[in-house]
């Protein structure tokens, strides 16, 4: 079980500042760019600081412009399922724990330490040289596993890198590195972009033709390259820098990940992601057709799956292909198939977007699913929109009492924008409700 109590964003990509204490169904608005996503990647970087790496060569940009460094900090409760009265104890001290994230980008000789580290681990790990020397030579080379020769291309590859002129690359690799601290543990963050490629194509020519030389100077000890032509030789070396892991990459070691957290991005559901011979997925997606069927969500439905959905008009019945159907029926079955999950019972999702594209008729149904949800199992939500249907549906008169009871404790909706975003607790939002549609509308 994790939920977040309370959360502190300073410097992350367009967001300031943002300070606010969480619910259990937190809504995010506001216009485009007003940093609703990246309040979602916030949190997710927190708790699974691997998807720093989906960022790619955008990593200088996550510092927001005018501060120093980014801090992502929270305060959750982790452990046993509990209840929802548990959440709200004070008393339970013991349980509340607090996790903070900084990000800054290195210092001149910090980059440069850790590109020469991040080279050598390229190396050390690159595949063995005999395999590579046998795999681009037309005639098999035994190579003796007692004889040191086989190190000679790596030897010759560090020496070249250690000798290279970093003061030339010293500004890209700083863009492209941050310095990653977790409760004051640091992990050096780096990614290759398009100046490593140059640096490669040099490193690979240079070493190349130290290797011929020594070749022509010192014939016995490279021996065993003799047979090896220019072209190969580039190949291999080359193919011993290939970042295979991927071109972003901790230097030393990666940051502990917290379970709990889900940021679902894409909330249609792919049939080829899944498996419906595993994980219960066959129930859950029966359970989704009964619950379709029950408020009339898809007319005239008769069976659900993600390969046809069939349909009944009297006595006749047609099929139609999952994929013929609309964004907003796939976007609904998406998100129920998400609050399905018996595994999230008690933990966070993260849904982008839940109500776009779709029907109205869906969206009232998708707010009362999403409360009852959070309200019987215990899902803190976080969700994005600047759907005002949706907003309207999670204050309406016309929900349960229950969840309507629900929501005046547990809903909270955070308006974005360029100041300080603005915390609406239930009857605050729906005081304020005019005021929201004029900012949605303005998008």
């Amino acid at each position: 079980m994790t939920r977040l109590d309370s959360l502190q964003i300073s410097g992350f990509k367009g967001i300031d500042e943002v300070d606010i204490e969480t619910t259990s169904v937190n809504i995010i608005t506001g216009r485009n760019n007003a940093g609703k996503t990246s309040l979602l990647e916030a949190i997710d970087l927190l708790f699974n600081p691997d998807k720093i790496k989906k960022f790619e060569d955008n990593i200088d940009s996550l510092i927001h412009e005018g501060h120093e460094e980014c801090v992502i900090s929270c305060e959750y409760i982790r452990g046993p399922q509990l209840s929802l009265d548990d959440f709200g104890s004070k008393s339970e001290t013991d349980l509340t724990e607090t996790r903070t994230m900084k990000f800054e980008q290195p210092h001149h000789q910090e980059a440069a330490d850790f590109f020469l580290e991040c080279m050598r681990d390229l190396v050390e790990t690159g595949p063995d040289s005999g395999y590579i020397v046998n795999r681009f030579t037309r005639n098999r080379v035994e190579l003796d596993q007692s004889d040191q020769h086989p190190d000679i291309i790596e030897e010759e590859l560090l020496d070249t890198i250690t000798g290279y002129p970093i003061e030339e690359i010293i500004e890209s690799i700083i863009e492209h590195s941050l310095v990653i601290s977790i409760d004051g543990e640091s992990y050096p963050y780096i990614y290759l972009g398009n100046y490593f490629q140059k640096f490669r194509d040099r490193v690979v020519g240079e070493t190349s033709n130290k290797i011929e030389n020594s070749l022509r100077d010192d014939p016995e000890k490279y021996e065993q390259l003799k047979e090896v032509n220019p072209p190969q030789l580039e190949r291999i070396l080359s193919d011993i820098l290939v970042p295979r892991f991927g071109s972003g990459r901790f230097v030393s070691g990666s940051p502990p990940i917290l379970e709990g957290v889900e940021f679902n991005e894409s909330i249609k559901l792919d049939p080829n992601d899944i498996d419906l011979s595993k994980e219960n997925a066959a129930v859950r997606l029966s359970n989704i057709e009964d619950y379709v069927k029950e408020h009339n969500l898809v007319e005239n439905l008769s069976d659900l799956s993600l390969d046809t959905i069939v349909f009944h008009d009297g006595s006749n019945k047609h099929q139609v292909p999952y994929d013929f159907m609309g964004d907003g029926l796939k976007s609904l079955i998406g998100i129920l198939w998400e609050l399905s999950d018996s595994d999230r019972n008690g933990n966070v999702l993260m849904l982008e977007e839940p109500g776009q594209n779709m029907h109205p008729g869906y969206v009232n149904n998708l707010a009362y699913r999403i409360t009852t949800i959070s309200k019987l199992r215990g899902i803190q939500l976080f969700l994005t929109t600047h759907n005002i249907d949706l907003i309207r549906s999670f204050l309406s008169e016309t929900l349960p009492e229950e969840e309507r009871e629900f929501l005046e404790e547990e809903l909270t909706i955070l308006q974005m924008s360029d100041g300080i975003p603005q915390e609406h607790s239930y009857d605050a939002a729906k005081m304020q409700m005019d005021q929201l549609q004029l900012d949605l509308r303005s998008i």
